[in-house]
């Protein structure tokens, strides 16, 4: 379930970020089970960890760029929306003004 007002064109990655830091918290707790043998794989589980905490934050980020980008095409549409109107009002007015009306004072 994404955020309210969200607009991404993708889902969350949230859960499949957690999903690999426990995959890899997993083979960590393996590793610790062996005696410590595989000391250095055991610190890449770590740093993947940290790099996946890394992409979770900065895909937020981009996502909250993305919507607040969102946020302006949908005020831009509207005022777009607004002056075509006026524009239509402006040419009603025009053909009322060349079909014979005339202002007195």
């Amino acid at each position: 379930m994404g955020r309210y007002g969200d607009n991404a064109p993708v889902g969350h990655t949230c859960p499949d970020i957690n999903e690999a830091q426990s995959i890899a918290s997993n083979i960590k707790e393996t590793i610790d089970a062996s005696l410590g043998v595989f000391e250095d794989t055991k610190t890449y589980c770590d740093d993947l960890v940290k790099q996946l905490e890394l992409l979770r934050s900065e895909n937020s980020k981009l996502r909250d760029w993305g919507n607040e980008y969102y946020e302006m095409y949908e005020k831009l549409r509207h005022n777009i929306n607004f002056v075509l109107f006026l524009n239509m009002k402006f040419i009603d007015i025009l053909n009322i003004f060349n079909q014979g009306w005339t202002y007195e004072k």
